[in-house]
């Protein structure tokens, strides 16, 4: 059986799940969003449309109506379980973090522990740096473009080593996710689990253009988890 989020890469560009499952808006997972001015046009297609067309490339329809029945559930709990908890903002930080935790920093005794444990952290986490988007139009692009790419991952991830997160302010208060970029090539979403059975995570593009937005202003990032 192909995991939860292989098979929904595979029925992304599937016209007849389309038309059976209505309730599942596809069509932003592929549209290339609108970061601007972060990021130029040009500059968000150099990662996004590289990836939407790999997808296309090795979609295959399901097979049965229980795989169809299985991806809709999947891809609906996910959804809810963290794009429904996104909200409309008045602002969003996006955080650059080093993996571990503040208060484990010491026991493993790295060269870089104490001038860690001297930053300003993130859900525990060490900032290494932020980037705090204060337009709300702009900021509710961003928060857009997460909302459209959590879809359910495997069973099984690696363990949380988190890199990034984000802070989604409204006038009620924050609404924090950490972000991991070593499960399968995607981002587990979350410091606490969402929803165990459908595991929803962010999308490789998400963690590309991230990336590519702190490079872009020459800020510092935690690396060890590009490849």
């Amino acid at each position: 059986m192909r995991s939860l989020i292989a098979m929904l890469l595979l029925v992304v560009c599937s016209p007849v799940l389309a038309e059976e499952a209505p309730q599942i808006d596809w069509d932003p997972l592929l549209r290339v969003p609108n970061l601007a001015p972060a990021l130029t046009e040009e500059e968000v297609a150099k990662d996004f449309t590289p990836w939407a067309e790999r997808i296309r490339k090795s979609s295959t329809q399901p097979k049965s109506e229980a795989e169809r029945k299985v991806i809709r559930e999947a891809v609906l709990g996910a959804r809810k379980a963290l794009a429904d908890r996104i909200p409309k903002v008045v602002k969003i930080t996006l955080f650059a973090i080093h993996p571990t935790k503040r208060e484990d920093l010491k026991k493993q005794e790295t060269d870089r522990a104490a001038a860690l444990v001297k930053l300003p952290a993130f859900q525990g986490y060490p900032v290494l740096s932020s980037i705090v988007i204060e337009n709300p139009e702009e900021a509710n692009r961003w928060a857009g473009m997460l909302r459209d790419q959590v879809g359910p991952g495997p069973m099984m991830l690696c363990g949380f080593e988190p890199r990034h997160g984000f802070r989604f302010s409204t006038a009620e208060g924050d609404t924090d996710v950490l972000m991991c970029f070593v499960c399968a090539k995607l981002a587990l979403a979350g410091g606490k689990p969402l929803d165990e059975k459908y595991t929803p995570i962010f999308s490789r593009v998400v963690k590309d253009l991230v990336n590519q937005l702190f490079d872009k202003r020459k800020l510092e990032r935690d690396t060890s988890g590009d490849k």
